[in-house]
């Protein structure tokens, strides 16, 4: 079963690529070059640059270390790699290299034309300072193919453009994540923002869950039950290692609870689920049959009526005519085609879990204290009052850390005294008894 994502065209993004020179390809390419945008970037200002693109024969997939140093080039050439085979290696083993060869920007080939398909781990992000792109099979191949054609083609420039999208007028937190309890860094990340309210206090946030497809149960028109997913298919959740529909069954109760009872409520709910299910599944003792008990549990502790979700569950259900009992394995769900729009209408970023503030993604390791840097320096919060507490906390730490190691020393120094004395003591007292052997002698 596969699980597809739709998707908006792949332009509709924060840059534009145009190529300059040759004029062969700048022809071929007036409207730009289809692209994905990976990640931006460090500078989320608004800029244009000329870049130098280069393919390298020595090293197409850039999965070991450049021989080649762009930093020693003139300082106003910013040099770009393009990439166009693909390897073993990771995404970030060609993100390492080529930033530590100094480039400015690394173009990478897609497997084939589909770039809107294609899904980027978060976990390769750490760090990255460069733009990164992903350009369709036969563009890049194209590209490549009249670079090497004659030798005068051999020289690739490229005008990058960046418009920044940080509206700070919205005062909007979005988040994309999976329902799954067990394992989910982000359910941890939005407790732990919940406890900044001060920072955010005014910001709407809104939180959605991604739900995709089984794209063979769309050729078959959703009419044969997918064990995974819910509706004949039309509903599943993405990457999961669930067996059975539960899991869909409880983004379903998720987003129920979110729309009955408040966001607030449903980071509470979450985290709890979370702490009850990996107890089970780290003492082998999880099973996915359960997760609807271990709901209903967290729901009463909650503080949330079971009877209330269960209703939202069902009527959620278009009932066929004259069909008595709701079938969750066929009957479509509107909660979850509303849920599902809301998924398609961002899947353009190619990145999950997301985080969208004020129009623009984040782009940084799934943690608070990352956030909130992200934030102030993008002055989309009043961290004044951040900076002090931070600037007082930092203080505080040093000066505690200078007291302890004063403290440690005239210790050592008090012992080493006492040693000292009891050692001198000692060989007094030896040489008193020295001294009254041989004078008795």
């Amino acid at each position: 079963m596969l699980v597809g994502l739709f998707s908006q065209t792949a332009m509709a993004g924060e840059f534009e690529i145009k190529i300059k020179t040759p004029q062969l390809l700048a022809t071929k390419f007036e409207q730009g070059i289809k692209h994905l945008n990976i990640i931006p970037g460090k500078d989320k200002t608004d800029y244009k640059k000329i870049i130098n693109i280069q393919t390298l024969p020595n090293n197409k997939s850039g999965c070991r270390k450049y021989t080649e140093n762009f930093y020693n080039k003139n300082s106003d050439e910013e040099v770009g790699i393009l990439l166009v085979d693909n390897d073993s290696c990771s995404l970030s083993t060609k993100i390492h290299y080529a930033q530590l060869a100094g480039v400015s920007a690394l173009f990478l080939k897609y497997l084939d034309d589909k770039i809107e398909e294609a899904e980027i781990d978060k976990s390769s992000f750490e760090g990255v300072r460069i733009p990164i792109f992903m350009l369709t099979n036969s563009d890049a191949q194209f590209i490549y193919d009249v670079l090497y054609a004659e030798r005068e083609y051999k020289h690739l420039t490229i005008e990058l453009i960046h418009r920044t999208l940080i509206n700070n007028d919205m005062k909007e937190i979005k988040i994309f994540m999976s329902s799954q309890p067990i394992n989910n860094p982000m359910i941890n990340f939005l407790k732990d923002l919940r406890e900044h309210d001060r920072l955010i206090k005014n910001y709407k946030i809104d939180i959605n869950f991604s739900i995709g497809f089984c794209k063979s149960c769309q050729e078959k028109q959703f009419l044969k039950q997918e064990p995974s997913c819910l509706s004949g298919g039309r509903y599943c959740v993405i990457n999961s290692e669930f067996k059975t529909n539960e899991f869909v069954k409880e983004t379903l109760r998720q987003i129920c609870i979110r729309d009955n009872y408040g966001f607030e409520k449903l980071i509470s709910y979450l985290f709890e689920m979370k702490t009850e299910t990996e107890a089970l599944y780290y003492t082998q003792r999880f099973k996915e049959k359960d997760l609807e008990s271990i709901s209903k549990t967290v729901m009463q502790h909650q503080s949330i009526e079971p009877v209330k979700i269960r209703t939202c569950f069902e009527d959620s259900f278009i009932k066929q005519s004259e069909q008595d009992p709701i079938d969750p394995n066929l009957d479509d769900n509107k909660i979850l085609m509303k849920e599902q729009q809301e998924f398609f209408g961002i899947t353009k970023y190619n990145i999950f879990p997301l985080i969208i503030i004020n129009n623009v993604y984040y782009d940084q390791s799934i943690n608070v204290r990352e956030f909130i840097k992200f934030g102030c320096d993008n002055k989309m919060f009043d961290c004044r009052g951040y900076r002090v507490f931070k600037k007082i906390f930092v203080l505080g730490i040093a000066t505690l850390s200078l007291v302890f190691v004063i403290v440690v020393i005239l210790f050592c120094r008090r012992i080493m005294r006492r040693k000292m004395d009891n050692e001198l003591s000692l060989k007094v007292n030896e040489a008193i008894q020295k001294y009254l052997t041989v004078d008795k002698a």
